[in-house]
């Protein structure tokens, strides 16, 4: 079994990055110091659900011990179990994990935790997010957020695949499931992958900004916190990687994501500020047309999110059991197993 985790520090806060530090180190101890040989599903997601409070109250201890504010300590939160095939995860903000199924199939294995207005909600909110994936894993990818929302661009969003696998396959090569690997080898892939990542964050920068392969790289922040970690099973046999490049967005298309965004963040006012969005597009049209127009738009992107929804309905729904299981197992667990210090 391999774990992998990682931290972000609320960019905001003046000790973000200690309280990060104090997330990994400790969770990586509890992990290994409670680790529950020849377990069940039930208790690798309660060692999950451990990490997660254990890791929370040790920040908070030493911060009141130091007699500073929680505040300034804020971090997200993201961690996984892989034993080659099953993924057990918890997350806690806006970080996430993705893992490639033995299928060739990426998949956003964890949701983000924020609010309509973009406010994280941090480890110490203990918010946290609990679960087993619902297939076999070939490669598991931990992330924060500068890298999530590249793989995982707005463009993909009512796609058929929601990552975008050119991005993945910088950090899950083909090769590396070919040959054996030693710690040389991957140093040396570890050094490309931060070389190719920073270069390419630079570009974002310039006017060269759209890279033939990779899309625009203005579409998301590549200038966060670009941390991952990567666990994968090098004799997994998976399908080739499936992918198929996303057709240009007719102009209704384009609006209809514009309308989800807006909806997302303002949810009082998105409609009337894509009304006016559209009408500053098309200023020889009639407040009737635009008006007629707005509604289809609207139309389009309620159907876009129930499809939507529908397919992602039976992984929640698995997710939300094993929460359940969890949740019981814990209060069962919680007077019998105390962490150690």
């Amino acid at each position: 079994m391999a774990s992998g985790d990682r931290a972000d520090g609320v960019g905001s806060c003046k000790h973000s990055d200690k309280a990060s530090q104090m997330a990994v180190e400790n969770a990586c101890k509890l992990a290994n110091a409670m680790f529950p040989i020849n377990g069940t599903d039930e208790d690798y997601l309660s060692l999950m659900r451990m990490i997660m409070h254990y890791t929370a109250n040790y920040i908070e201890r030493s911060v009141s011990k130091q007699g500073e504010d929680i505040h300034d300590y804020e971090t997200t939160f993201v961690a996984a179990l892989y034993n080659g095939k099953d993924v057990y995860y918890a997350n806690a903000g806006d970080s996430g994990i993705i893992a490639l199924n033995t299928n060739g199939v990426y998949h956003v294995v964890t949701t983000k935790h924020n609010n309509e207005y973009g406010e994280v909600f941090p480890l110490s909110r203990r918010m946290f997010e609990v679960g087993k994936a619902n297939f076999d894993a070939a490669a598991v990818i931990c992330m924060t957020d500068g890298l999530l929302d590249w793989v995982t661009p707005n463009s993909l969003r009512d796609h058929k695949y929601r990552v975008s696998v050119p991005r993945m396959n910088i950090f899950v090569e083909q090769a590396l499931f070919n040959e054996e690997l030693d710690d040389e080898k991957m140093k040396e892939y570890s050094d490309l992958v931060q070389q190719m990542i920073t270069e390419l964050a630079e570009r974002s920068e310039t006017d060269d900004h759209i890279d033939k392969k990779y899309g625009e790289l203005k579409d998301k922040n590549l200038k966060d916190d670009l941390t991952v970690a990567v666990l994968i099973n090098t004799e997994a046999l998976y399908d080739s990687i499936q992918w198929e490049e996303p057709k240009e967005k007719t102009t209704i298309e384009k609006f209809a994501d514009t309308y989800k965004t807006l909806i997302s963040l303002y949810p009082k006012d998105g409609k009337d500020m894509l009304l006016k969005h559209i009408k500053d597009c098309n200023a020889n049209s009639s407040d009737e047309e635009i008006a007629e127009y707005v509604e289809k738009v609207i139309a389009l992107a309620e159907k876009q999110s129930g499809e939507k929804a529908e397919m992602e309905e039976p992984s929640k729904q698995e997710n939300n059991d094993a929460k359940k299981k969890t949740n019981k197992n814990w209060l069962k667990r919680k007077r019998k197993i105390k962490p150690r210090e």
